[in-house]
């Protein structure tokens, strides 16, 4: 499948921000449209857009984006349903429960919770709330479904729907240092549940797509960034004074220009370039060679290279020395790693990451053959 072309990349930016539209000489392919649409879960945004829009779309593709629409609907019912069961839970036990990504945004950026499709219910915890949580979900009928070293996700037993309970914000944290405690102390109320502060999350975007994805994202994680930016509480001098930490800046301009890239906003433009000095040229150099067609490739395989290979992109030697350590290192031992347990994550990672298309089956079968360092399959498919 191609990438998309400029007037195909200038109507999605028209239809989801309202920018101008392409040019009537332009090619678009409406059936490309709609599928990168959707891998992107820009759909209802679309679909929206095309209503005030004076870009006529052939009927299959309205068709084919409202099916998208009324099936995020009734998604987002189920969804805000298990939200309600949340916060009365926190309400009840007085745990913390701080939203992120989509559940913190959907209700609050957007103009309709349907609006921002989202995977699953994504969560901050503290650790030493994590196993209490743990018991309150499995009672709301969540059942264990993986663990990495950043995170613990479940599925629920009649609605499939998961939630993912962080212990940090992403994996590594080790090696970045964002703290939980200042995360969930300067967070925000939500009714009964909390959420970050718009630079936090902006943070969080910023390294979910970078060192979590390995420089690539659903590019409605790039829309999230420009709305968080434009909100009146954005406190930017805040912002650049933490992205600028040695082990952080890097992963947060990255972040940051692949969001600018593919919907370019002065907010994000004069973040990254604030940061620019301070990051490694490589980064800089490799950067540039994205256009905004690779940040809206509408088939996940056809990204660019795996994205472990895309984390050695940053830093100098012994910044990747540090990052490679802590990748490698086996998580939830319980006591002090062994030899054999860093050569079978090790083994984990190269069977994941060594070959660009790795299926989601064939790294379960390595996961068990090698057995759990516990490296979960979610952890070595993201790093």
């Amino acid at each position: 499948m191609r990438k998309l072309n400029s007037y195909e990349v200038a109507l999605i930016r028209h239809l989801v921000t309202g920018a101008e539209p392409p040019g009537p000489e332009g090619s678009i392919d409406w059936d490309l449209i709609a599928t990168s649409a959707g891998y992107h879960r820009l759909a209802p945004l679309m679909y929206a857009g095309l209503k005030q829009s004076p870009v006529d779309a052939p009927s299959p593709t309205l068709a084919r984006l409202e099916k998208a629409v009324h099936v995020e609907l009734a998604r987002t019912v189920v969804r805000l349903n298990h939200l309600d069961a949340l916060e009365a839970t926190a309400k009840r036990t007085g745990r913390t429960l701080c939203l992120l990504k989509g559940a913190a945004f959907a209700g609050w950026l957007y103009p309709n919770p349907a609006s921002r499709p989202m995977a699953d219910i994504d969560a901050l915890v503290h650790p030493n709330e994590l196993p209490g949580w743990v018991s309150e979900i499995d009672r709301l009928g969540f059942q264990h479904h993986e663990s990495s070293d950043h995170a613990a996700c479940f599925r629920h037993r009649h609605t499939g729907v998961f939630i993912e309970l962080h212990r940090s914000l992403t994996s590594c944290n080790g090696h970045l240092r964002v703290r939980t405690h200042e995360l969930l102390e300067r967070s925000l109320a939500a009714g009964g549940l909390r959420t970050l502060r718009p630079e936090d999350h902006l943070m969080h975007l910023c390294l979910h797509a970078s060192i979590q994805h390995g420089f690539r994202q659903a590019a409605v994680n790039a829309h999230d960034a420009n709305l968080l930016v434009a909100q009146p509480g954005f406190d930017r001098e805040q912002f650049l004074e933490r992205a600028c930490a040695p082990q952080l800046v890097a992963w947060v301009y990255g972040g940051l220009r692949l969001s600018h890239l593919v919907f370019p906003s002065t907010g994000l433009g004069s973040l990254a370039a604030d940061l620019r000095d301070s990051v490694p040229n490589v980064l800089i150099r490799k950067l540039s060679r994205l256009d905004a067609a690779d940040g809206l490739l509408p088939d996940p395989k056809t990204n660019l290279t795996p994205p472990f290979r895309r984390l050695f992109w940053a830093g100098d030697i012994s910044t990747k020395s540090a990052l490679l350590i802590e990748v490698l290192r086996p998580r939830g031992e319980g006591s002090t790693p062994t030899a054999s347990s860093w050569a079978r994550r090790a083994t984990q990672l190269i069977w994941n990451h060594g070959f660009k298309n790795s299926s989601l089956a064939r790294m379960k079968q390595a996961q068990t053959f090698f057995r759990s360092t516990p490296a979960s399959l979610g952890e070595v498919r993201d790093v």
